[in-house]
């Protein structure tokens, strides 16, 4: 009894697998044809970055000498992605790493300031495509004045041309010491 069972089962599936009806057959096919035009996506990781652009400086403030050092560095963290499909021909999938700035004002071996600078900073000056593809690219020192020192910016989205230019201030002495101030594009504050 269990052999016929069996036999049974088994002609019922190979009967099932071979008798496809017209309509099946035309769904079939037309998926076909719909996975032979869809294109690969091809991953592109970026390498790990050990690199660090570092700038030091001396400033002064008053009439006291200040170290300023700025540090910009890979956090090899994979976490930015952006499909790629302007080419048309094939899709690729970048992933590539955010950067941080380490920003310190010493004086006579003392820390005055330590502040990291992240692309979070920035993400309500720029509209979202931008904001989600970008990383710091560099940021500089540009002046003192009052209670806070000032720098130009600028973060850019990697192996494009695409970058933007912001300017931000930082808190180095009274109760707003180490807040960051940030007031918008620089091309805007020029004009």
């Amino acid at each position: 009894m269990k052999e016929l069972i069996i036999s049974l089962i088994v002609a019922i599936s190979a009967f099932a697998c071979t008798s496809n009806s017209e309509e099946d057959k035309s769904n079939a096919e037309g998926s076909m044809v719909a996975a032979t035009t869809e294109l690969d996506t091809t991953v592109v990781y970026w390498q790990i970055d050990l690199d660090t652009l570092n700038s030091d400086s001396s400033i002064q403030i008053g009439n006291e000498y200040y170290e300023l050092e700025i540090a910009t560095y890979s956090l090899n963290d994979s976490s930015i992605s952006w499909v790629n499909d302007l080419s048309k021909d094939v899709i690729y999938l970048d992933i590539y790493h955010n950067r941080e700035t380490n920003i310190s004002l010493i004086r006579q071996g003392d820390t005055i300031l330590e502040s990291i600078i992240t692309k979070s900073e920035f993400e309500h000056l720029f509209d979202e495509e931008f904001y989600s593809r970008c990383q710091i690219r560099n940021i500089e020192f540009d002046f003192v004045r009052s209670n806070r020192v000032y720098f130009n910016v600028t973060l850019s989205v990697p192996d494009t041309d695409w970058y933007e230019e912001a300017a931000m201030a930082i808190f180095y002495r009274t109760t707003k010491k180490g807040q960051v101030d940030y007031w918008g594009l620089k091309e805007e504050i020029e004009e």
